[in-house]
């Protein structure tokens, strides 16, 4: 990250920009970043099976809550910042994709734009599912791809950054990142203007494919 935007605030592609890489909490990666919409309208036997490999039940409203009531108010206290929203964005891959989406959707006041790597629309972290037959892998997208709808800032205010790879858990992601295009679509988001949505043949699910093509989230979403 730091490589990435050093060379592009150098190069005058990005405006001058702060990274706060989050850490997680005790409670895991999984419980932190599962959206709890996501998962609480899940069939009774499916939820519990996803839950139990997570390590327990979501808590990540109470994570976004950490994001805009402690952490931010403590970055714009300390550290020379413009604190408005069109100023204020969130990015992650994988489960960090899915938080993202959710965090703004949950507080489109709060964040301008949102970056989602390889954003894991199927939610379980199960081997056994995701290895398993695409209706329920479906079924574990079906909530949160649901639930946004009525929960996405229309167009006019907000930019979203979505890719996905070909390969690995990345080749589960093209028929939900869809439906998800063609919603925001009918939000009125532009393609170049204020939604970019790629994929990257070849392109697996780990750091080195997220950091090969980090410039790209970067220069779109802190253009000048």
């Amino acid at each position: 990250m730091d490589g990435h935007l050093a060379a592009l605030i150098a190069g005058n592609r990005v405006r001058p920009t702060i990274v706060v890489g989050i850490d997680n909490t005790g409670a895991g990666r999984w419980r932190d970043y599962a959206p709890a919409v996501a998962v609480a309208p899940l069939p009774d036997v499916l939820r519990a099976r996803v839950e139990e490999t997570g390590g327990g039940v979501p808590v990540s409203d109470g994570y976004v809550r950490f994001l805009i009531e402690e952490l931010k108010p403590y970055i714009d206290a300390h550290y020379r910042t413009r604190a408005q929203r069109a100023e204020t964005f969130i990015m992650g891959s994988s489960m960090g994709g899915l938080i993202s989406l959710y965090a703004l959707c949950r507080h489109p006041e709060v964040f301008g734009a949102a970056g989602c790597l390889s954003t894991h629309w199927p939610l379980t972290v199960r081997a056994d599912i995701l290895q398993g037959p695409a209706a329920d892998i479906a079924a574990c997208a079906a909530p949160f791809i649901d639930w946004l709808p009525a929960n996405l800032p229309g167009a006019g205010h907000h930019r979203f950054y979505f890719d996905h790879g070909t390969e690995g858990l990345d080749r589960l992601y093209a028929p939900f990142q869809r439906r998800v295009d063609a919603l925001l679509g009918t939000l009125g988001y532009r393609s170049g203007i204020d939604l970019d949505s790629r994929t990257y043949a070849g392109a697996g699910h780990n750091e080195a494919a997220w950091r090969s093509r980090l410039d790209v989230p970067l220069s779109f979403l802190l253009r000048r």
